[in-house]
């Protein structure tokens, strides 16, 4: 009896353990929906919400902790139990269960459409406590009109050939999550990936946006130490204008957006297509600003951007308070029917940004910048680096850089290096680089090519740099500095205008146009030195009410002037130092080969630009061994080479007179064996032609052979005379010729020509080889035979000679085919030019004349008639 009532008491106290255990869960489930529903701002998400309505809370709680309707993986565990308390037992078994039911472990679930509802409210908050810290939400399948908001926790939201149609994933309140492998196709949200918070991930995932009146603020970032990585954003749709009069003041459609720090964004891969109809809408394809307080440190790196259309088009766009980032190997394709930007500089301030190692290609209808900084605000933008870019721009309006302050605020762009870019330009007015209203810019190792049509300028722009032909135009500033420039080349316009400049420079560099070099309007107390200017115009510098410049130590030629004579000022240029400007010298060096064990002179030649000899010292070098110090105008040294190879020779040379500058050749000579050298021309001849062989027979010197003989091969059979016998051309005065008949078999072929010289005393054997042209035989049809007379029931016969590539010919009378007994159309085959057909006049054709057409068959349609008489 005791033990049975001892028995029922432990049973009933399990019984009572269980009700307590489900009302302590039911009370756990209660809590999960007590969630935070705050709006997310207008700004930042809108469009559709899910529109799935919780009909009863007690079946929503009992389906989410029915775990058997979720797939969940355990991720973390607690495996130690002697680091466990043991499940006690006794009069406090009630609340210590409770305290173990209120361990939760990272799992990994997977979610679908339909069990959405089990994870996220009506809203997209996270409601199933079971997601804790460090869990993995693995997204299976498509979701429609489903979104998702984390705040305070850290995820991992994997898919698994996930698709969010109308889906948008946010990050809010210190919650941390990596998103990977999912795809967002959205055509109503004006955004779909926002990180409020530190430190989250995108990457490997795909978004979609096609859409007519929303916002296209793709992935929009005010956190900071975000990654954003791999990922493919194609968006079509509208553009729009920029609403300055809201804040943020952004353009309506961006790829990725960046308000904030220490941000990496690399490996992407972002198109836009405007659809818009009209020219004001405006677009990014990633945005870096402070608008919202500072964007600092941020890393824009290997991106892939693309984007076509009708607007203004923006590649890369640095906004107000972005310091010290870093934009640099990215690709940049931009096509616009009015307006394309590589990288646009708005708003300051700031201050010490990077831009660098991108390539940017640019079209545009109207006008087009790789970089344009065309600023407003205040105080000031300093600190840039533009280097190692490769830009090919070309529009009406085309520049490489546009770097421009405020006249109307007095702002000043302040030290800028512009370093080791590759510029392309192409326009009706081309400017590689333009500068205005800015301070102490550095200009090195450049190298511009710009074409223009015009060097005029284009008033009717609103640029700060107007629109003209220009390498580098620099107005209004101090202390631009053109220094160790690699090559400006320049098509209808200077290479460089400096306009309103004072303490500015051009120093060391290569400089050729077809304008004047250098013009200098209204410049004060700067330089041009050590350059090498070269131009088919009047002048290489125009000083226009300059003064107080310094010109020295360049070598200029111009079209007629030269040294300081191609410095032209006007009356109002005054105190300017002009001298020691020389006259380019030409070294010339000959040959160009010697011969093995054969004693050969390389001579060198001083011609200045101006076509006078010049005399001077010459040092000639020969793979860096110094052979010969000579003087004159032209100095030579004799070699017998003993081995095969090539001689690196390069010479130096200083002139007597300070007119000229020094000169300098250097040339690889190649050294040969002695022998022969055949060279033919081509021949073009037609089928049935006697053409002439030529082979002109010269040794490696270029001299004449006058011994030996040649033989002719037509692809590679050996040229014979009408008896059968080989022909062999005696060598004239270095020259073989003989007679050769074309084969009407080779109409319409090229067959190679191989000369062969037999060799003779000291001279090797040797071949050369050309093409011989035979037209193709002009196609022709024609009858053979007199026109016929003859009978009903008589079999004539019919010939027609053919000539080119015609393979079959068929006869009509009166335009009808001809036909055999049995009905079918009566094809002759062309054999050797000649088709014949034979036919029986049938009875019942009346005694007439008839028209007896022969023609052709094939893509060529020939015909030719005569009369056939039935009497």
């Amino acid at each position: 009896m005791y033990k049975n009532m001892k028995g029922l008491f432990l049973l009933t106290t399990v019984l009572i353990l269980l009700v307590t255990v489900s009302a302590v869960a039911a009370d756990d489930a209660q809590d999960s929906m007590a969630t935070d529903t705050t709006g997310i701002a207008d700004d930042t998400i809108s469009g559709d919400v899910d529109n799935t309505v919780v009909d009863n809370n007690n079946d929503y709680i009992n389906k989410n902790i029915q775990t058997k309707e979720v797939k969940k993986d355990t991720a973390t565990s607690i495996v130690n139990d002697e680091n466990m308390d043991e499940l006690p037992s006794g009069e406090n078994t009630l609340g210590d269960v409770k305290n173990a039911k209120s361990i939760k472990t990272a799992q990994s679930f997977t979610i679908t459409d339909d069990t959405y509802s089990q994870f996220f409210d009506e809203y997209g908050e996270l409601i199933n406590t079971e997601v804790v810290s460090d869990s993995t939400l693995i997204l299976d399948g498509t979701f429609n009109n489903k979104s998702f908001i984390f705040r305070g926790i850290t995820l991992t939201v994997e898919g698994n050939n996930a698709v969010l149609n109308e889906g948008q994933i946010s990050v809010f309140d210190q919650a941390k999550v990596i998103i990977d492998n999912i795809s967002f196709v959205n055509r109503k949200l004006n955004n779909t990936v926002i990180f409020n918070t530190d430190g989250n991930t995108l990457k490997n995932s795909k978004i979609t946006k096609t859409f007519t009146n929303a916002l296209a603020r793709e992935v929009y970032i005010t956190g900071n130490n975000n990654l954003v990585e791999n990922n493919l954003i194609d968006i079509t749709g509208p553009s729009a204008p920029v609403d300055y009069n809201v804040n943020p003041n952004l353009s309506p459609v961006i790829g990725i957006a960046v308000l904030s720090n220490n941000n990496i964004v690399q490996y992407n891969n972002i198109t836009y297509t405007d659809t818009r109809v009209g020219f004001d809408g405006s677009s990014d394809l990633i945005t870096v600003s402070g608008v919202l307080g500072k964007a600092e440190d941020n890393l824009v790196t290997n991106n892939n951007l693309k984007a076509v259309g009708s607007g203004y088009l923006y590649g890369l766009n640095l906004g107000v308070n972005a310091n010290k980032n870093n934009l640099t190997n990215n690709t940049l394709n931009i096509t616009s029917s009015y307006y394309s930007y590589g990288l646009n500089i708005l708003q300051v301030p700031m201050t010490d940004n990077t831009i660098q190692y991108n390539k940017i290609y640019l079209k545009a209808d109207n006008t087009a910048y790789g970089v344009l900084a065309n600023i407003w605000g205040a105080p000031e933008a300093s600190n840039f680096r533009i280097s190692n870019n490769d830009m090919a721009v070309e529009a009406v309006n085309a520049y490489g850089m546009q770097i421009a302050g405020s006249d109307y605020f007095a702002i000043t762009f302040k030290n800028i290096n512009i370093t080791s870019n590759t510029i392309n330009v192409t326009g009706t007015y081309a400017i590689g680089v333009g500068l205005s209203l800015t301070d102490n810019v550095y200009l090195y190792n450049n190298t511009l090519n710009i074409i223009g049509q015009t060097n005029e300028t284009n008033l009717d722009s609103w640029d700060t740099v107007q629109p003209t032909t220009t390498g580098v135009y620099s107005s209004n500033g101090n202390n631009t500095r053109i220094s160790n420039e690699l090559n400006y080349d320049v098509a209808n316009g200077p290479n460089v205008i400096f306009k309103g400049m004072t303490n500015s420079l051009i120093d060391n560099g290569v400089f050729t146009s077809n304008n004047d070099n250098f013009i200098l309007e209204d410049v004060e107390n700067s330089n041009i030195t050590n350059t090498d200017a070269d131009t088919i115009s009047g002048a290489c510098v125009d000083l226009i009410n300059s003064k107080n410049n310094v010109i020295k130590y360049n070598v200029f030629v111009s079209e007629e002037l030269f040294g300081n004579d191609a410095v032209v000022c006007d009356e109002d240029s005054t105190d300017n130092v002009i001298e020691s400007n020389y006259i380019a010298t030409n070294v010339e060096l000959t040959p160009n080969l010697l011969v093995k064990d054969m004693e050969g002179t390389i001579t060198a030649n001083a011609v200045g630009a101006d076509k006078q000899e010049v005399t001077g010292t010459f040092l000639f070098t020969i793979n860096g061994q110094e052979v010969l110090i000579a003087t004159g105008s032209s100095a030579s040294y004799d070699l017998t080479p003993t081995e095969l190879g090539s001689l690196d020779v390069s010479v130096e040379f200083i002139p007597t007179s300070s007119d000229y500058a020094p000169g300098s050749t250097q040339s690889i000579i190649d050294v040969v064996a002695y022998g022969a050298v055949i060279t033919m021309d081509d021949i073009t001849a037609n089928a049935g032609e006697t053409v002439t062989l030529t082979a002109n027979v010269e040794d490696v010197l270029g001299n004449a052979i006058t011994k030996g003989k040649v033989t002719f091969k037509i692809n590679g059979k050996t040229v014979k005379d009408t008896q059968g016998k080989v022909i062999y051309a005696k060598v004239t005065d270095g020259v073989a010729q003989a007679d050769y008949l074309v084969s009407d078999d080779f109409a319409g072929k090229n067959l190679t020509v191989t000369a062969i010289y037999s060799g003779s005393s000291g001279i090797a054997k040797t071949e050369g080889t050309s093409t011989l042209y035979v037209d193709a035989e002009e196609s022709s049809i024609e009858f053979e035979n007199e026109p016929v007379s003859a009978s009903v029931g008589q079999t004539v016969t019919f010939t027609i000679k053919v000539t080119g590539d015609v393979s079959r010919v068929v006869c009509k009378l009166n335009g009808k085919t001809l036909k055999d007994a049995d009905g079918k159309v009566i094809y002759a085959k062309v054999t050797d030019g000649i088709a014949t057909i034979e036919y029986v006049i049938p009875e019942g054709m009346k005694a007439n004349e008839y028209t007896l057409t022969a023609v052709t068959t094939g893509s060529e349609r020939l015909t030719a008639e005569q009369k056939l008489t039935i009497i």
